[in-house]
């Protein structure tokens, strides 16, 4: 996913949502 504002996110909020939506994948190719 890229986020229109992702240039602008400190690097710990973009490693965050980097792992939250790798977390969240799996939960939504399931469904």
């Amino acid at each position: 996913l890229v986020y229109p504002k992702q240039r602008f996110m400190p690097p710990k909020l973009r490693g965050f949502i980097d792992l939250a939506v790798a977390e969240l994948k799996p939960l939504f190719s399931t469904q």
